[in-house]
């Protein structure tokens, strides 16, 4: 059974932190409205949803907000960014420096490229080439 879950997750991070001139983008973002209506209701992503849009888990880790908050300010939804931004920054264990109960590797992943991002320490060009704030 074909299933949305983590590797779903990359689209909605990559369509947000993809530099807003990319040829596409636009039309891209219309095309993935579903976590956008869904998490306009309810604050916690959904992390496995089947073909069919049946939710199988809908406890989304933090991992999950960390991708989704760059896409809600592509779609200049910034409460929404700034809701999966705290939740985020809620679930961070400061002794260690890192996300989620069991600090799972994936979400430390994900919200290593979506901080990172909204830190500006790097873009992607229109093109897609990574520019670094270091270089």
């Amino acid at each position: 059974m074909p299933v949305g879950s983590y590797d779903a997750i990359r689209v909605y991070l990559w369509l947000g932190i993809a530099d807003p001139d990319t040829r596409g983008l636009r039309g891209l973002l219309a095309r993935v409205p579903a976590m956008a209506a869904h998490v306009g209701r309810n604050p916690i992503p959904r992390q496995k949803v089947d073909a069919q849009g049946r939710v199988v888990n809908p406890n989304g880790p933090p991992g999950f907000s960390a991708a989704l908050a760059p896409y809600f300010r592509a779609l200049g939804k910034n409460s929404e960014a700034k809701v999966q931004s705290d939740r985020l920054e809620s679930s961070r264990d400061p002794k260690t420096g890192l996300y989620g109960k069991n600090a799972d590797y994936y979400d430390q992943n994900l919200a290593l490229f979506a901080t990172g991002w909204s830190e500006a320490r790097f873009r992607f060009d229109r093109e897609g080439k990574l520019r670094v704030k270091w270089k």
